[in-house]
């Protein structure tokens, strides 16, 4: 994970309409070799208590930059117009599990709809008025469920009526801090979240880090992890938790749909790839000075909570239908639905290529028998105006156009059809995740 230094700019069943269709994974979609043996240490975080984060606990940035002219292009790539039609997270709660996150002083991020907790002792020696490091972890959070407020122009969240609970489990820095992550993932499965975006890619192999995802997993949480980014790890084969069975691996790409050369390459451990590279997201930011922009952001932690957004629509889109997704059903859901790498899929840095919101949502049938009652939203009314909807038959044809073209695509995929050719892009540098 890169938590400071931003650069100066700062069997898938698939029904729609009647048409119904049945694709099965690559056979070597779930090869990988076996994980290496984890290495337990004592972890004293994990009986530590979240506790609501103070109004002034993260240090703020004074705006420099005006707010985006133009929609940010990885929300044009994915559609997500289009797809906010269907869904848009509405009732499903994202732990953000990272460096703080500034909830406060942004339109943004409404408290109704962010909240921010902590599960880090102070520093020895700490100065009390510190403040927190919350760049890192406000635009990751943001990626996922910022609420849009000047139109399609400005910044969104991929599911801006989702619920966000920040767990601050990072001092700032390293990614190799474990313990706060640990705790934290505890508590966000105490919290019955829906979702558990990790935008960390460790080096070791912990025990408790892997039993604790396990046990998220196992309560039904879908968990989403940064893939890594290459020149960060040290030369180490694999990056965690992304590596677990289970959970849904994020490698990068840029505007071309090519993988930044520095997105972890992991043979059988990289589930989807998503938009990671020159990004346009939100710094903290304080009501008296007005919302900061981060501009130009690349990384794999930024990658992840697009597919964790991604998740909530899905979540949501088949609660509205009467159907619980599982990790299993979502993961399963994101790599078939998803664009297509060239070349052998899974591919070592992209999975099984770049998430398609509409063509994921579309896909959404009742893969189970488990029929559950609309989720009771726990978090203040919300006063946005609702996003337009379609009529049914319009929503079914679209339905069927989406099924059709995920058709073409298994096709596609079987006659090992390339992607055209990707035109080259300018050189940037990656950040570190």
């Amino acid at each position: 994970m890169r938590a400071s230094g931003f650069p100066t700019r700062f069997a898938v069943l698939a029904t729609a309409a009647g048409l119904t269709m049945t694709c099965a994974l690559p056979a070597n979609a779930d090869t990988a070799p076996p994980l290496p043996s984890p290495v337990y240490a004592t972890t004293a975080l994990q009986s530590i208590p979240v506790e609501q984060i103070a109004a002034d606990a993260c240090n703020t940035l004074i705006p420099t930059e005006d707010a985006p002219d133009e929609t940010p292009w990885h929300l044009s790539r994915l559609n997500m117009e289009e797809t906010w039609k269907l869904a848009t997270g509405k009732g499903v709660k994202i732990a953000v599990i990272d460096t703080g996150i500034q909830v406060n002083g942004s339109e943004y991020t409404p408290t109704r709809r962010f909240s921010a907790y902590n599960v880090l002792p102070p520093l020895q020696n700490a100065n009390p008025s510190d403040k927190w490091e919350c760049l890192h972890g406000t635009f990751v959070a943001s990626l996922a469920a910022a609420q849009s407020v000047d139109g399609p122009t400005q910044f969104s969240g991929i599911a801006p009526d989702a619920q966000i609970i920040g767990v601050r489990a990072l001092y700032g820095t390293s990614a190799q801090e474990l313990d706060g992550v640990i705790a934290a993932v505890r508590a966000a499965i105490a919290m019955h979240v829906d979702v558990i975006n990790i935008s960390q890619a460790a080096n070791l192999n912990r025990g408790e880090y892997a039993d604790a995802i396990k046990a998220a997993l196992d309560a039904g949480i879908i968990v989403v992890a940064a893939a890594g980014n290459a020149n960060d790890m040290g030369g180490a084969p694999l990056a965690y938790p992304a590596a677990y069975p289970g959970v849904i691996s994020v490698g990068m790409t840029d505007a071309a749909d090519v993988a930044s050369p520095n997105s972890m390459s992991m043979p059988g451990r990289v589930s989807v790839a998503a938009p990671g590279v020159d990004l346009t997201g939100l710094a903290p930011s304080a009501t008296a000075t007005g919302q900061v922009y981060a501009y130009g952001q690349t990384g794999t932690s930024y990658a992840a909570p697009i597919v964790s957004g991604l998740a909530a629509l899905l979540i949501q889109h088949a609660r509205d239908t009467g159907v619980k997704l599982t990790p299993a059903d979502v993961k399963q859901i994101l790599e078939q639905s998803a664009d297509p790498p060239a070349g052998p899929v899974p591919d070592d840095q992209l999975g099984h290529g770049i998430v398609n919101p509409v063509r994921a949502l579309a896909g959404v049938a009742p893969v189970h028998n488990d029929h559950v009652p609309s989720p009771t939203n726990t978090a203040a009314p919300d006063d946005r105006p609702p996003p337009p909807r379609r009529s049914k038959a319009a929503l079914q044809a679209a339905l069927v156009v989406a099924a059709l073209t995920f058709a073409g695509v298994i096709i596609g995929v079987g006659l090992k059809v390339a992607l055209p050719a990707a035109r080259k892009r300018a050189g940037q540098p990656a950040e570190k995740d």
